[in-house]
């Protein structure tokens, strides 16, 4: 690759957009997530309780499974096909293919880091 092919697709607004949108939806994730992830913290450290190791490992799964079955899963829960999905649909809430939608794979993803 070129030096001037590389600055311009470096410097693209495309390449700016994508950046400065995956900043935002990230910031929006970890700020959604932290008040949860912080409870269930201290739950986990402090408490015990019935069924906290089924929770332990429904919290966990994410980080043992490969990324790509984990989006498999969350697109078949908020797909349209599906109850959730269709619920939502209803209401006029898009999840799948949508900011909404990376906002909720995200917070996924790091809910177990």
């Amino acid at each position: 690759m070129s030096k001037f092919v590389f600055k311009n697709v470096i410097f693209s607004v495309e390449t700016w957009q994508i950046t400065i949108f995956s900043f935002a939806v990230g910031l929006a994730s970890t700020i959604s997530i932290l008040p949860f992830g912080i409870a269930l913290a201290w739950l986990f450290a402090r408490k015990e309780w019935p069924l906290k190791s089924v929770v332990e490992t429904v919290v966990l799964l994410p980080l043992v499974m490969p990324p790509v079955s984990t989006g498999l899963i969350l697109l078949k829960i908020f797909g349209r096909r599906s109850p959730v999905g269709q619920w939502l649909y209803d209401r006029g809430i898009e999840i799948v293919f949508n900011w909404k939608g990376v906002l909720i794979a995200m917070a996924v993803m790091s809910l177990d880091r």
